[in-house]
């Protein structure tokens, strides 16, 4: 928990919510708290640092060889996305957004509020499709939005992909960046053999969870193409990879 001068009004304020926050989310997710570290007084000429609470996580995986990543295998697949609805988006996702801060310039704004009960059933439901192995890779959208995820899920597995952002999990957002990069919780895009799409369909149903096929992988598409947005998977690694040493750099 990194926070600035906590005798001053707002930073103490600050610090107060997000305790309530993690206390509020841990026990709805079941996920004990049983350490921590607060640091006060972060700041310099330029002000305090934004409100910075880490958290790190371990889990157990009582059967190893159902672990799942985000690197595709497989020559092809579907892209699905699986989702909880949400009543009040607020700002579309991109209130405080990496989009909006790096392209647009502004920090500010509102993230959209989980919902702490579907995330749980988001959560159990992504353990027991994995056991039962009806999708292959799985990578959520909440940092970056739906386009960085398939941008990444593309970049690590060495493939491309054709998908689109105009399904019924996108109804809700007037915004062509809104669709491509609001961060939104409760969502999660799986690599899915066409075969079981009718099975994890069907299981995420049961958790009371929505299920939308988006689109394609393919390990012989050189490129990401999300409605009539196109982009090179290598150049969008190349920019990825090199983006540190370029800003060490000075480039």
């Amino acid at each position: 928990m990194n926070f600035g001068n906590p005798q001053l009004g707002h930073i103490y304020w600050q610090f107060d919510q997000a305790v309530r926050g993690i206390a509020e989310a841990a026990e709805a997710l079941h996920t004990p708290v049983i350490s921590g570290n607060v640091s006060f007084y972060n700041q310099s000429d330029l002000g305090e640092v934004y409100p910075t609470p880490l958290i790190g996580m371990l889990g157990l995986i009582e059967d190893a060889s159902s672990r799942k990543s985000s690197i595709i295998t497989s020559n092809s697949c579907l892209i699905v996305l699986v989702y909880y609805g949400l009543k009040n988006l607020a700002q579309e996702g991109l209130g405080a957004s990496e989009y909006l801060a790096t392209v647009l310039g502004i920090e500010n704004g509102r993230p959209v509020a989980p919902h702490l009960e579907s995330e749980l059933k988001l959560c159990d439901f992504l353990v027991e499709a994995a056991a039962t192995n009806e999708y292959e890779a799985a990578h959520d959208c909440s940092e970056g939005g739906f386009a960085l995820t398939i941008a990444e899920l593309c970049m690590v597995s060495q493939g491309g992909a054709k998908v689109s952002a105009a399904g019924t999990a996108f109804d809700q957002l007037s915004r062509n960046d809104a669709r491509l990069f609001g961060e939104l919780p409760g969502r999660v895009v799986l690599a899915v053999d066409p075969q079981k799409l009718a099975n994890i369909s069907a299981l995420a149903s049961s958790y009371g969870l929505m299920c939308e096929s988006v689109g394609e992988f393919a390990k012989n598409l050189e490129t990401l193409q999300i409605n009539e947005w196109i982009w090179n998977v290598q150049e969008l690694n190349e920019l990825f990879e090199g983006a540190i040493p370029s800003i060490m750099s000075g480039r």
